[in-house]
């Protein structure tokens, strides 16, 4: 397949012809190993489209590989990643969040704390936000699993703003949710409609930039 992919990315970068004008392009392309066939073309999609990322980004255009492995604690690889992806769409099963404590530094109170994501089910135990949610950006279910963090992160700090109504809680979120063109509108519904004693003060959001 490299050899198929590095003749035909050759071909295109010493230029064709098309309607008597002369031209060139460069090539990204991604390819995985598929072991096992009950996973959902979505999945498949999404690995495939990190991995023509990484081709595009950080490789110069060389044909990437989506990694179908296992390795150490650390595996995913695509038979992981199927089980998560549903979990969106079975109500968010497995998916939770935990919070960070925010301390002023002078007086050492309490003053917020941030929402941080987690997933975990009874196969693969607990696994970190940073091995499933850049694959999971470039899914379409992930707007959807960002809006559900942060209803979830502003349920919690509801309960808290009863006691503490100075409280600030920070919700990161991907640029791939503010690239959404309804990505205001969710927040202010959200916001207004749902959690209705949170003022926009109130919360905190981070932006996480890609690479």
């Amino acid at each position: 397949v490299k050899k198929s992919y590095n003749m035909i990315r050759k071909y295109f970068r010493e230029g064709i012809d098309i309607d008597e004008t002369f031209i060139t392009a460069e090539l990204n392309a991604s390819t995985l190993v598929l072991n096992e066939y009950d996973t959902d073309s979505q999945t498949v999609y999404a690995c495939l489209n990190f991995a023509y990322n990484e081709s595009k980004n950080d490789k110069q255009g060389k044909l990437v590989e989506f990694k179908n492995d296992l390795r150490n604690e650390e595996r995913l690889r695509i038979a992981k990643l199927h089980v998560i992806r549903n979990s969106i769409t079975k109500g968010y099963k497995g998916f939770y969040l935990v919070y960070q404590p925010v301390v002023d530094a002078h007086t050492e109170e309490l003053i917020g704390a941030e929402a941080l994501l987690r997933w975990k089910n009874d196969v693969y135990g607990i696994v970190p936000p940073d091995v499933f949610i850049p694959i999971l950006e470039v899914d379409p279910l992930f707007p959807d699993l960002g809006e559900w963090i942060l209803i979830t992160a502003l349920e919690a700090a509801k309960e808290i703003l009863i006691k503490k109504p100075d409280f600030v809680i920070n919700v990161n979120l991907s640029y791939v949710q503010v690239a959404q063109p309804d990505f205001l509108e969710k927040v202010w519904n959200v916001q207004l409609n749902k959690m209705q004693i949170v003022a926009l003060w109130q919360f905190l959001l981070a932006v996480t930039l890609a690479q």
